[in-house]
C-alpha cells in the first residue's frame, strides 16, 4: 500500500499523479469539515442566490491592524481545530487540519515562481513545467495574457474575471507608464486566481456578491477539498479521515506510520511501501524533527508586509459595484541583481469601511459622506519577500517551539519598495500612505517552507538523507521560497515526485 498524508494542495497533487500510474494508495488525513450549520446555508444559498442568509455567511474578521488576523471560512475556525499548541517567539505560523489544508482560507492567487530566483536549486525550474500544465489541468486559472507572461509563463490558458473601476483605472494609468517603469524594474499585470469565474457544471458562475474573503458562499474559490471529492470517485483511492500522524519510522522495505484516530481516540499503526508526506511544511516539518529525533532545524519564510495606499484617481461609486474582492492586480520588482519581490494589489472590499468605522468611532456616521470619498481611493497591498531577504524561523523542541531569527536586511528591503513606490507614485496611479505599512511575523504570510530543502537534507524525490520510502512533498523540501506565490510550485514539484519515484 502507498500512504498519502494530507489533503492540502501537495497532497491531492501528489495523489493525482500516483493515480495515473495506475496506483493504489491510501489518504490519512486529519480532514475536519464544516460545522453542519455552515453546510446548510451553503446549501440554501447555491439553491437561491438571493437569500438574506448570505449576510450569515460572512462571519467577522478583526481588522485593528494586528499581525495576519485570524481568517475564518463562512465565520468558524474550523480549518484550525485540533492542531498542535505551539510556543512562538515573533512567528505567527497558521496550521490546519481541514480537508484541504489551508485552502480553505487562502487568497486563490497562484503565479510560478521568477526561474532565476531559482537559479542554485538542484534541479532547473523549468523541469517543472510539464507539472505546472498537470496542476493546471484540474485546478482552474483565471487571469488575462499579459506582459508578466514575460517572465512567468501561463501553463495554461486563462479564463477571464470581472475587473473593478479601481482595477481598470490602475491599470490603464500604469499601462501609459510600463516603459519607464520597467526602466525601474517594475513590471504589472493582472493578478493570477485559482477560481472558477465562469463556471461548471457542477458550479454556478460567480455573481460579485464580494464575499471572496469571508468564503466564497457558492464554493467556486478552488480548494484542494474540491480535487479530493474528484479522487474518491476513483477505485484505487482510499480515504482515511480523522487521522492524526505522529511520526514515521522505516523498517527493511517497510515505512511505518504511527498515528491516532482522533474520532476514537486510539492509536494506529499503519504499514506501507511508500509515504507521501503533505501535512503542511510546518507540520511535515514537526513530524519528521520526532521522526528522526531532530532537536532543531531551520524553517525559511517568504516574508510579509502590507502596505495601505491611496490611488490618485477617485474610483467613483466602488463601494456599490458588484465586484469580487480577491486580489486583481500584481506587480513584480525584478532587478537586475538581487531577488524579486512579489506585490498583490487589493481593491475594495468592506474590510476597509470596517477599519475606518473602528477609527472613528462615533464619528463614523458624521463624517460618512467624506469618508466614503476615501474608500473609494484606498487600496491595499500584500507584499512577499524572497527568503533570501527574509527572517528564518528555529524549530525547537520536537517542532513545540518556533522562533525568529532575525535578517536586518528585511526592514531594510520592504523601505526600499515603499520608497520605489512613492517615487514612481504619477506613473502607478497609487501612493502609500505614510507610516501605516506592516511588516508581518515571521510565518505571518504562510509562505514558508525550505526545513528539508532538495539538494542538501533531501535528495530530489523528497526523501530526507538516509530514507528510502518517505517522500515529503510540500513545501517543506523547496531549496528556497521565492517572492511569488507558494501553492502552485509546491503542488509542480508534489506532482513531479510522484510521477516520477520509482516505486519498486
Amino acid at each position: 500500500m502507498i500512504y498519502v498524508i494530507g489533503s492540502g494542495p501537495a497532497g491531492v497533487s501528489c495523489s493525482k499523479a500516483l493515480l495515473e500510474r495506475g496506483e493504489k494508495i491510501t489518504m490519512l488525513d486529519a480532514g475536519n469539515e464544516p460545522e453542519e450549520k455552515i453546510t446548510q446555508k451553503l446549501e440554501l444559498f447555491r439553491k437561491n442566490p438571493d437569500h438574506t442568509e448570505i449576510t450569515s455567511l460572512k462571519g467577522t474578521l478583526d481588522t485593528r491592524g494586528q499581525d495576519s488576523p485570524l481568517k475564518l471560512s463562512y465565520g468558524s475556525d474550523y480549518p484550525y481545530q485540533g492542531t498542535p499548541k505551539i510556543t512562538e517567539k515573533n512567528v505567527l505560523c497558521r496550521t490546519s487540519h481541514a480537508q484541504g489544508g489551508l485552502s480553505t482560507v487562502w487568497g486563490a492567487a497562484i503565479m510560478p515562481y521568477l526561474a532565476k530566483d531559482c537559479s542554485t536549486w538542484p534541479l532547473k525550474y523549468s523541469e517543472l513545467d510539464t507539472y505546472f500544465k498537470k496542476v493546471l489541468e484540474f485546478m482552474p486559472i483565471a487571469g488575462y495574457k499579459d506582459e508578466l507572461e514575460e517572465y512567468f509563463p501561463l501553463h495554461s490558458k486563462p479564463t477571464p474575471y470581472p475587473r473593478c473601476s479601481q482595477t481598470k483605472l490602475l491599470l490603464e494609468t500604469m499601462n501609459k507608464n510600463k516603459k519607464k517603469l520597467a526602466s525601474q524594474n517594475i513590471f504589472f499585470g493582472h493578478a493570477r486566481l485559482a477560481v472558477h469565474f465562469n463556471g461548471t457544471k457542477d458550479k454556478p458562475a460567480c455573481i460579485k456578491c464580494a464575499n471572496c474573503l469571508y468564503g466564497c458562499p457558492l464554493q467556486i474559490i478552488y480548494s484542494s477539498s474540491f480535487t479530493l471529492k474528484e479522487l474518491l470517485k476513483n477505485p484505487n483511492f482510499n480515504y482515511e479521515q480523522g487521522i492524526i500522524v505522529e511520526k514515521i519510522s522505516e523498517e527493511n522495505d517497510t515505512a511505518i506510520i504511527h498515528a491516532g484516530d482522533s474520532k476514537k481516540n486510539k492509536k494506529l499503526t499503519f504499514r506501507g511501501e511508500r509515504v507521501f508526506v503533505a501535512c503542511g511544511s510546518a507540520l511535515t516539518t514537526r513530524i519528521m524533527m520526532k521522526s528522526l529525533d531532530v532537536k532543531e532545524i531551520t524553517l525559511k519564510d517568504s516574508q510579509h508586509f502590507v502596505i495601505p495606499c491611496l490611488t490618485l484617481r477617485r474610483a467613483k461609486g466602488v463601494s456599490n459595484e458588484k465586484l469580487h474582492t480577491l486580489s486583481q492586480a500584481f506587480i513584480e520588482l525584478i532587478p537586475s541583481e538581487g531577488k524579486s519581490a512579489h506585490l498583490q494589489i487589493y481593491t475594495y472590499n468592506d474590510l476597509y469601511e470596517q477599519r475606518l468605522k473602528q477609527m472613528f468611532g462615533k464619528m463614523y456616521s458624521p463624517l460618512k459622506p467624506i469618508l466614503n470619498l476615501l474608500l473609494e481611493r484606498i487600496i491595499a497591498i500584500q507584499g512577499y519577500l524572497h527568503s533570501d531577504d527574509s527572517s528564518e524561523i528555529t524549530i525547537k523542541e520536537n517542532g513545540n517551539e518556533l522562533q525568529q531569527e532575525l535578517n536586518p536586511l528585511t526592514e531594510t528591503k520592504a523601505k526600499q519598495i515603499i520608497k520605489l513606490l512613492r517615487r514612481n507614485t504619477f506613473k502607478l496611479g497609487f501612493t502609500p500612505i505614510p507610516f501605516m505599512n506592516k511588516l508581518s511575523k515571521s510565518a505571518g504570510g504562510s509562505h514558508i517552507g525550505s526545513s528539508f530543502p532538495m539538494g542538501t537534507k533531501s535528495d530530489l524525490l523528497g526523501r530526507p538523507i538516509g530514507l528510502q520510502r518517505i517522500h515529503l512533498v510540500d513545501s517543506s523540501v523547496l531549496p528556497s521560497i521565492a517572492a511569488q506565490t507558494i501553492t502552485l510550485t509546491a503542488m509542480a514539484n508534489a506532482y513531479r515526485i510522484g510521477a516520477t519515484t520509482n516505486l519498486k
